[in-house]
């Protein structure tokens, strides 16, 4: 690795994206010399969204804008919609849209046995997973919604969650290989 300093700035939505973030995708870029630095958005004005693209341009930085689906019909609709909010400082190729939510992520990456040993059953594909469908599925046992997410990261398998997840495969594709 050269001694070469590169920053990514991680646009994402809040505390549940970053939990997901720092176990499953920071790694990756940490071990390709990246310095991370994650910024929630969801509770910021879009001035100050702006300003921080403003600068991550202007530095040359690289950043990844992470965004959940919601109500949108599908991924090309959601990009727009974060294209019209935010031009002409956001690049289009660097929004990922999670489908539906980052939760469909988190449960895609248990396997039957990880499953097993948390006590819920994994459903097969997770594209239409929201956080309802999440919080139904915690066990009684977990005191808190933190608690069951950090049981399924520990038990989390990205060529699972590939199989399972479909913009999760674009992601790990794209941005992970």
């Amino acid at each position: 690795m050269s001694g070469e300093y590169k920053r990514l700035y991680f646009l994402h939505e809040g505390n549940d994206d970053l939990r997901f973030l720092r176990e499953v995708v920071f790694p990756v870029f940490e071990e390709r010399g990246y310095h991370v630095t994650p910024y929630a958005y969801s509770q910021k004005r879009r001035k100050s969204i702006k300003n921080l693209l403003r600068s991550v341009n202007s530095m040359g930085a690289d950043y990844i804008y992470l965004a959940d689906i919601n109500a949108h019909p599908c991924i090309t609709a959601k990009k727009s919609s974060v294209g019209e909010e935010l031009e002409p400082l956001v690049d289009m190729s660097r929004v990922v849209v999670v489908v539906r939510e980052i939760e469909s992520w988190y449960l895609a990456g248990l396997d039957a046995s990880g499953a097993g040993e948390i006590g819920v059953q994994s459903p097969h594909n997770t594209d239409s997973v929201t956080k309802e469908d999440f919080g139904r599925l915690q066990p009684a046992r977990f005191e808190s919604r933190i608690e069951f997410m950090t049981e399924v990261l520990v038990r989390f398998k990205k060529e699972t969650a590939k199989s399972k997840n479909r913009s999760f495969l674009y992601f790990s594709d794209n941005y992970l290989s």
